[in-house]
């Protein structure tokens, strides 16, 4: 399976993780994945989640990591070195991304490929958007300023106690550490988003297959949008869409910058277009040649 359908399957298997959740837990699950089913964008990023070069020395100031609209979805395939012990290898990579205001929350989503199961999301990282360093790219890897806040706090505790003596500062570094190819993911998104033109072409799934699944109770495939990302900006501008948008539609939030010079935020909006229906965006990102 590809990326851009790893939700679905995760959605798919949700019923089984009721077995290893407390009532609140899952009660909390089941509403976080409606709302990003509802509202949330789907970026089908590269192998690893690889879109930037990543040897390099920069700062990044918070601003940059306000997410293009207010859930996002981001699915990649995993890399795996040879160091990275079986247990931890996820070969399946989601990260769900929810723009609160001054800060963004990360939620990666855990699949194990040793037992072949999804797992649910127990901690959200994030970025602030005030914050006068984010994060740090050098040659050595990537520091990051974030916050750590609890998802499904019944089984985090639980995890914390058992391995780590209820120490959150230990078991944050650890997780951390462990989903450190998601905030990489995410850091290249941003990135792109910032620093280079991208283009759009829209890709429909297939329609005996929603038929299929509609039948089955379970979640449709969407239309993706496909990213091509090429060369880089003179200066940050409107990143795409047309004025006259066929169907109704949700236009990205984006930076803009005014004559003076001062850079602001403008809010994702819905656009009335002049046929009836709504396109559910998701997009796949891939590099230009």
């Amino acid at each position: 399976m590809q990326p851009g359908q790893f939700f679905t399957e995760y959605l798919d298997r949700m019923p089984h993780g009721k077995r290893i959740m407390s009532a609140r837990d899952y009660k909390i699950s089941i509403e976080i994945n409606n709302d990003v089913r509802r509202h949330g964008i789907m970026f089908a990023l590269p192998e690893y989640g690889r879109l930037k070069e990543r040897d390099i020395k920069q700062t990044f100031a918070g601003d940059m990591f306000k997410p293009p609209y207010p859930v996002c979805i981001l699915e990649f395939t995993g890399e795996h070195l040879p160091s990275v012990p079986l247990g931890n290898r996820s070969s399946k990579r989601v990260v769900f991304v929810f723009d609160r205001g001054t800060y963004v929350d990360l939620i990666p989503l855990a699949y194990r490929d040793i037992d072949h199961a999804w797992h649910p999301p127990i901690f959200s990282f994030r970025f602030y958007y005030e914050a006068s360093v984010a994060v740090i790219l050098t040659g050595e890897g990537m520091t990051t300023l974030t916050g750590f806040n609890k998802v499904l706090p019944d089984l985090f505790d639980k995890l914390e106690e058992t391995g780590y003596n209820k120490s959150s500062e230990k078991f944050a570094k650890a997780m951390a550490d462990d989903f450190m190819d998601e905030l990489w993911a995410y850091v290249d998104f941003c990135r792109v988003l910032n620093e280079n033109e991208v283009a759009f072409d829209d890709v429909e799934p297939d329609k005996a297959k929603n038929r299929l699944r509609s039948a089955r109770g379970k979640a449709p495939l969407f239309t993706y949008k496909v990213l091509t990302i090429g060369k880089l900006k003179r200066k940050s501008r409107h990143l795409g869409g047309t004025h006259a948008s066929p169907r109704s539609h949700l236009r990205r939030g984006y930076y803009r910058t005014s004559r003076n010079g001062i850079r602001h935020w403008v809010q994702p909006c819905m656009v009335k277009g002049e046929t009836d229906g709504f396109v559910h965006k998701d997009y796949k990102v891939e590099g230009a040649a």
